[in-house]
């Protein structure tokens, strides 16, 4: 297993769109947490805003950034690992030899959620460091749904890793929805398209599943646990559904023909 995440980190290094997204999405965040700044108000929805601090600017960053991330930054690494090379037929090379499948799938589903988490930390530093010299700097903050509980600076950061946590989750499912479409289609493009295509459609089968496409409003509710109990049946059984489908389907696939 580790010969097989080191070769499948190695492959995500060696493609030159990698090395550009790294170096465009800091500067992408930057820019978006500028303008955050000269607003100078967070929205936790459309009718609830609060002004921003070096306490909740991490979270509030984040609202236009989730987006961002979850339908265009991480899906370009996501398809060209599950989808790319198929396309390319470099798994035709390998599979023809007695190696495992489940083995190859599992390594590149632990490095594409290493990638995701990488890509999250880029905003969750950017916004502390943002914040920090370009914020007030009050000795409490509270967030909104949680009443009138206010968080310290510690308490703050700990409120920042749970929200940023979410977030994660969310990205792993969406991982999932994107690893099941991208071994589906016959190439990457069509595997963004499908991946968007397939996210989109799934707000229409349930308003839980708007978790995927509207995460941050969401995580405010489930960071003061008065979200819906649907919405955690909704996250956890598409992680679940995603990766049981793409298991399937990655382990019967015919790649060598």
């Amino acid at each position: 297993m580790r010969e097989w995440m080191i070769s499948e980190w190695e492959r995500v290094w060696a493609r030159r769109k990698t090395r550009v997204l790294l170096v465009v999405f800091p500067v992408v965040v930057f820019l978006l947490e500028q303008l955050n700044l000269r607003f100078g108000v967070g929205f936790y929805d459309a009718d609830h805003t609060a002004p921003l601090n070096v306490l909740n600017f991490p979270v509030f960053s984040l609202r236009d950034l989730s987006f961002l991330i979850t339908f265009i930054i991480a899906p370009l690494f996501w398809v060209d690992s599950f989808s790319g090379e198929a396309a390319s037929g470099a798994y035709r090379m390998v599979l023809l030899r007695p190696y495992s499948r489940g083995k190859m799938l599992m390594a590149k589903w632990l490095v594409q959620a290493g990638l995701s988490l990488g890509i999250l930390l880029i905003p969750f530093v950017m916004s502390q460091m943002v914040g920090w010299v370009s914020l007030p700097h009050p000795e409490s903050v509270s967030f909104f749904y949680e009443g009138i509980e206010t968080y310290g600076t510690s308490g703050a950061l700990l409120y920042h890793l749970g929200f940023y946590g979410w977030i994660y989750l969310i990205l792993l499912a969406c991982l999932g929805v994107c690893g099941t479409v991208g071994v589906v289609m016959p190439n990457g493009v069509l595997a963004f398209i499908g991946y968007v295509g397939v996210l989109i459609g799934m707000i229409y089968v349930s308003d839980s599943l708007l978790i995927l496409v509207i995460s941050v409003e969401e995580v405010f509710k489930l960071m003061a646990s008065a979200s819906d109990p649907a919405v955690f049946y909704a996250l956890f059984g598409t992680l679940a559904i995603s990766a049981a489908a793409l298991w399937g389907i990655w382990t019967r696939k015919d790649w060598v023909h």
